[in-house]
């Protein structure tokens, strides 16, 4: 029944109540019924839980509402705000902000852009045309929504169904916010929230707290807000690429993405190259083979599992490999660097303080290096510089790489290779392989041991001892080996027929 008028008062099932122009009562009596201000040549506002009179604006006056459960809105932009009763709320046209309080409500948005606010209750909210929210403004309660889902989910507030929505608005407490394969808008609030983008071209804002965020396929935007914020490639198999130095678009391998008050970033499941910046970063690497680097500022990096290069930069960091064969690398660095892998605590590196945890390997930088190994397996690679490589104890790899390099293998059987310069090689105790290549320029081995140690000439086109010997002199109590073009073996300490069985060509 449609009853309108200044007084309206229906005790006759399920109406729907006109007020029209002045201050009216409406009253539905029993049943289910409707106030309508659809025809209402303004923006109302209207609140089923307020018992006496209220200003419903339109120049409609003040209306009172009694035994209303329903409400229907105006063409225009309108608040329409439930109660704790089971209420279904129409916006219709117009920018609507709609609220179901308390009680299993329906809310639907219609045209425009629509802010729909379930509140506690099984509610369903359908946005309808344009592009519309759900918000938990104003919760403090954790809440849980995934745009993708359009059947009832749990979202904290209760058994809720979502259609039409496009955006997200968190609310105070921990909130997980998730999109859907179109372009989501989703903003979090003053919580620790978790906020996925999923697929589409997506903005993703933590507002207030220490957010995760997750942009997912699509170009999208992150911006973390105030608090310590991380970017997440958690559960993705391609690999990412993120520097937190660039707050332009930049290609992540997930998207081209502009990340914005981001300081840490965990990485996925593949070999992710992850870059910080000027800033105190959080870098955790995923499953990969990550490459990690912390840039300047007072870094942790984490390799985690894989086989990952870490790279603290400048300022006091700490570096923990985890799983896996793990690097710690100084590569593009033209400062000095002295690393000690036996060392767990602070040491000064000459790029900060640094930790040093679950590293295995190093690679120096440009500078004139000191790189010293632990009890285990190492592979030490200097730079560009003249470096200092000690291995220690275990069955270690040295390279020098460039520069004029001294190479000491260490307690073990290691294997030495000074690379291009003037180096200067020791075996140490241990069964030993010293490796001497075409382009390694002049090489001193100190102290190879006949019948114990190896060497192998490689790239010079000898084949075996005999023509190996018709580049070898005896210089004094040593043997010298000159391929020409400047590639020159001094051996201390032995003969020329000693090494017969010594050598290796392949």
């Amino acid at each position: 029944m449609r009853v309108s008028g200044d007084l309206v008062s229906s005790n006759q099932g399920n109406d729907t109540l006109v007020g029209g122009a002045g201050n009216d009562t409406l009253h539905g009596g029993q049943g289910t019924d409707t106030a309508d201000y659809l025809g209402a040549q303004g923006d109302v506002r209207v609140n089923l839980s307020i018992t006496g009179s209220q200003s419903v604006g339109a120049s409609l006056g003040s209306d009172t509402l009694i035994s209303i459960e329903n409400l229907s809105g105006s063409r225009f932009i309108d608040i329409l705000i439930g109660s704790a009763d089971a209420n279904m709320i129409a916006g219709h046209e117009g920018d609507d902000r709609i609220s179901g309080l308390a009680g299993n409500d329906i809310l639907q948005g219609g045209l425009g852009n629509d802010t729909l606010t379930g509140g506690l209750g099984n509610d369903t909210m359908d946005g309808g045309a344009g592009i519309d929210w759900v918000s938990f403004m104003g919760e403090s309660r954790a809440a849980r929504l995934d745009l993708s889902l359009t059947g009832p989910q749990a979202t904290g507030h209760g058994l809720d169904a979502i259609r039409n929505i496009e955006n997200i608005h968190g609310g105070a407490g921990n909130d997980l916010l998730l999109g859907n394969a179109g372009t989501n808008l989703i903003r979090g609030g003053n919580g620790a929230d978790t906020i996925q983008g999923g697929q589409g071209y997506d903005l993703l804002e933590g507002n207030a707290g220490n957010d995760i965020l997750h942009g997912g396929l699509g170009n999208d935007t992150l911006n973390g807000g105030a608090g310590i914020d991380w970017v997440s490639f958690m559960g993705e198999s391609r690999a990412a690429r993120l520097d937190l130095s660039v707050t332009g678009p930049q290609a992540t391998g997930h998207g081209v993405d502009a990340i914005r008050n981001i300081e840490n970033i965990h990485g996925g499941a593949g070999n992710d190259l992850l870059l910080g910046n000027a800033g105190a970063n959080l870098i955790r690497g995923g499953n990969g083979a990550d490459n990690i680097q912390g840039k300047q500022g007072y870094d942790l990096l984490e390799g985690n599992a894989g086989n990952d290069i870490l790279n603290g930069g400048l300022g006091n960091d700490t570096t923990d490999g985890g799983v896996g064969i793990d690097w710690v690398s100084f590569m593009g660095e033209s400062r000095a660097a002295r690393l000690d892998l036996s060392v767990t605590g602070p040491q000064a590196t000459g790029h900060g303080v640094d930790v040093i945890r679950k590293i295995e390997n190093i690679h120096g930088g440009g500078g004139n290096d000191l790189l010293l190994g632990n009890a285990g397996a190492n592979l030490i690679r200097g730079g560009n510089g003249a470096d200092n490589i000690q291995g220690r104890q275990g069955y270690d790899l040295l390279e020098g790489n460039a520069g004029n390099d001294s190479l000491n293998g260490g307690f073990g059987n290691d294997t030495l290779v000074g690379g291009v310069g003037n180096d200067r090689i020791t075996g140490g105790i241990g069964t030993d392989t010293f490796v001497f290549m075409k382009g390694f320029d002049h090489d001193v081995i100190l102290d190879f041991q006949d019948n114990i140690d190896t060497i192998r000439l490689l790239d010079f086109g000898v084949a075996n001892f005999a023509q190996a010997r018709t580049y070898a002199t005896a210089s004094g109590s040593d043997v010298l080996f000159d391929f020409g073009d400047g590639d020159i073996l001094r051996v201390y300490n032995t003969t020329i027929n000693a090494l017969g069985n010594d050598l290796l060509f392949v």
